[in-house]
């Protein structure tokens, strides 16, 4: 079974969700900083023709059904908050990834558009579980599987694209067939 991925979009109270596209790019150079990225493996784009081709891979990612990219948007001014993805659509673990400018962080807006994409990968019927490997230090997103039931299952180490070692551990969030998504309705206050 396919899914149609340019047209999936999720809202919650707070966030939507919508399929990339190059409109955003602008948008994700501008706010794809290295402070953003201090705690994951990708390196800020050097130039906007590099985050452009980044937008034009996941567009061909979508529509091949591999790699849900979404950007997260604010609601109801759909102002751009930052990027979200579930990656790797063809295994039954796929891996979650997300970032935030930086203005919207410390607002709950990552877990929000995490429990809206969760919620989402639950409906599909699909996966047993999500990955979501994150950074030891990075306790704000630490808290996004805990509240979703993830278990860390591994812990590694890896250099990022910028060369800086990152101390990674991997939860795995449970998504059982026909799983009640109560904890996935609870958003943060």
């Amino acid at each position: 079974m396919t899914l149609a991925l340019p047209s999936v979009r999720i809202e919650s109270e707070r966030v939507q969700l919508v399929p990339i596209h190059a409109g955003f790019t602008a948008a994700m150079f501008e706010t794809f900083n290295a402070r953003v990225t201090r705690y994951m493996h990708p390196k800020p784009s050097d130039t906007v023709e590099e985050m452009g081709r980044f937008v034009r891979d996941s567009v061909a990612e979508l529509a091949a059904g591999t790699n849900l990219q979404m950007v997260i948007l604010s609601r109801p001014d759909e102002q751009f908050l930052g990027c979200i993805g579930l990656h790797e659509l063809d295994r039954p673990d796929p891996e979650m990834g997300l970032w935030l400018k930086e203005a919207a962080q410390g607002h709950g807006l990552g877990r929000e558009a995490a429990s809206a994409l969760i919620t989402w990968a639950r409906a599909q019927n699909r996966f047993t579980c999500i990955r979501y490997p994150v950074h030891r230090r990075n306790l704000a997103s630490r808290k996004i599987p805990a509240c979703h039931g993830g278990v860390i299952v591994k812990e590694f180490r890896a250099i990022s694209g910028s060369g800086v070692e990152l101390d990674l551990v991997e939860y795995r969030i449970p998504l059982p067939p026909n799983a009640s998504d109560e904890a996935a309705r609870r958003l943060p206050a």
